[in-house]
């Protein structure tokens, strides 16, 4: 777990943060999307003045899914830096600003984290920028074979507009 244990962080003013990122459990429900492996987190800690905390870390990782396009397997490596700043002035609407309890004596930051990545996970993994995806008729992979299927097909009430074009 991703603790902050604030009384050491009072001694000494500044604490590494290293560790992994637990992403199992239904906070995790990604559309599709899946970390193979839990995302690396690394930073600091530092003690600011009053019982203000300052969280600098970089989380790194990669996420699997499908190519929105062609459905292939897609890996795409997902890296953040993020400040999580603590107060215990902070109120829950403040948006920017965490609220920490006075009487605190670790602050779990997996909540914050996990919030933090979600937000910077792409919305569509593609494959390549180049895909042609999957003919929608026939459902051919586009990217290994051109398919038979025939791109005309017209709105029998928009037919009569064709002929206006001849």
């Amino acid at each position: 777990m991703l603790q902050l244990n604030l009384v050491a962080l009072s001694r000494a003013g500044s604490l590494p943060i290293e560790g992994t990122l637990p992403v199992e459990g239904p906070d995790w429900d990604l559309d599709g999307l899946r970390f193979d492996q839990p995302p690396l987190v690394r930073g600091r800690a530092q003690a600011l003045t009053g019982d203000d905390v300052l969280v600098r870390v970089d989380v790194a990782g990669e996420v699997v899914g499908e190519c929105a396009r062609c459905l292939a397997p897609v890996r795409t490596p997902v890296r953040s830096a993020f400040d999580l700043y603590y107060s215990a002035e902070a109120d829950e609407d403040d948006g920017e600003v965490r609220p920490l309890a006075p009487e605190a004596t670790t602050v779990d930051l997996v909540p914050a984290l996990r919030e933090e990545l979600l937000l910077t996970l792409p919305t569509h993994l593609v494959c390549e920028e180049a895909c042609a995806g999957l003919c929608p008729k026939c459902g051919a992979n586009l990217n290994e074979a051109r398919c038979d299927c025939s791109d005309e097909e017209i709105d029998p009430r928009w037919a009569a507009l064709r002929t206006l074009n001849e």
